[in-house]
């Protein structure tokens, strides 16, 4: 299908723009157009705009900012100028608050891109995902459908990705933008934001445990799997068990705010717990096993007393054999292939694996 209504926004003019009086038209533009014509966006039928339509001196975006003393002296006489009624808007980074002077930038943004009403918009670099989404952090946010919070567009879909001018530095970005403007061409034949309606079963008792196997996985052909572990004690803390892609089941171990750090209430509750895992993965069951890094994964099933002998792939390393440039932690994978976000960007500390 042709792609339709895209929308691209970037940073600022740099020099090869500001001569010629048009957007992306220097060495990270020409990368990005590129780009978007290998994926199958043609970029004539784009609108191709940034966030600021002025180049800041030495192509620093921080001219169009200030720290937080001067930020606050300007919004004193706030009333005073034709910006928005609320500065409320979060910084870009430590001390980069925007200068009033230059919020008229995004209402010309908002204006741009409500009359040109895309379907989705690919925000090139963390200036223009802030500027839309009022979110910081590309390499966080990367990858992941977003909803516009810009007023005039609120609502409308932005994938964000890297700059093509980091790009031009570090060539393996590449890639990863290339994924990313294929979810955009994806994302482009319909304004709506349509997610898969995924059930997680929590807190389950031992009776759930069998209840869920006869309801959902009993019949499954192939039944996903994932592991958190906790490595100086060679602990599962937890189980993920999923037979579709919108059902699945967490069973806990460890939970630390019970005595004795175990989920369960009683030793036979847990014994039962693991021999549940046991069945589940017994090689006499009819579906196979896949999972994330399973490889790593599987020595702690062992010191459990699990063996799951029908495992048969390994996520992890089918992405890295075809994709050997590319990250393969599942955050990344995550990104790529749904529009779920890491659930691991949810917490407020987080680390992953280093295996992963």
């Amino acid at each position: 299908q042709t792609p339709n209504r895209v929308a691209i926004v970037g940073e600022a003019p740099g020099e090869q723009e500001e001569r010629l009086d048009r957007p992306f038209v220097g060495a990270s533009g020409q990368a990005l157009r590129q780009i978007l014509a290998e994926v199958g966006i043609p970029p004539e039928g784009c609108l191709i705009t940034n966030v600021f339509n002025e180049r800041p001196p030495a192509n620093q975006v921080g001219h169009f900012f200030l720290n937080k003393k001067n930020f606050d002296a300007a919004i004193k006489d706030w009333p005073k100028t034709n910006a928005p009624d609320s500065p409320c808007i979060p910084r870009l980074g430590p001390s980069q608050y925007i200068n009033p002077d230059h919020v008229w930038h995004l209402h010309r943004l908002s204006d741009e891109l409500k009359e040109f009403a895309p379907n989705v918009i690919i925000a090139v670099g963390g200036t223009a995902l802030w500027a839309l989404t009022q979110t910081t952090g590309i390499t966080k946010h990367r990858g992941a459908v977003a909803l516009a919070r810009l007023p005039g567009i609120t609502g409308t879909k932005v994938i964000p990705t890297f700059h093509t001018a980091a790009m031009l530095r570090d060539w393996s970005l590449r890639p990863i933008i290339i994924a990313d403007c294929m979810k955009a061409r994806k994302e482009s034949l319909s304004p709506k934001f349509t997610t898969v309606e995924r059930y997680i079963h929590l807190d389950p008792t031992v009776t759930d445990l069998y209840a869920f196997y006869s309801d959902y996985i009993a019949d499954c052909s192939i039944l996903s799997c994932d592991i958190e572990t906790h490595p100086p004690l060679g602990l599962i803390t937890c189980i993920g068990l999923a037979p579709s892609a919108n059902r699945s089941l967490v069973i806990p171990l460890v939970d630390r705010g019970n005595p004795g750090y175990s989920y369960w209430e009683d030793p036979d509750e847990e014994v039962n717990a693991l021999r549940f895992l046991q069945f589940v993965f017994a090689s006499s069951q009819p579906y196979k096993i896949l999972g994330q890094n399973f490889t790593y994964d599987i020595q702690y099933l062992i010191k459990h007393m699990i063996e799951p002998t029908n495992y048969c792939l390994d996520t992890m390393l089918h992405h890295h054999a075809l994709f050997p440039e590319m990250p393969k932690s599942l955050g990344f994978m995550g990104s790529v292939y749904t529009n779920e976000i890491s659930w691991k960007t949810m917490r407020t500390s987080h680390t992953e694996k280093r295996e992963e």
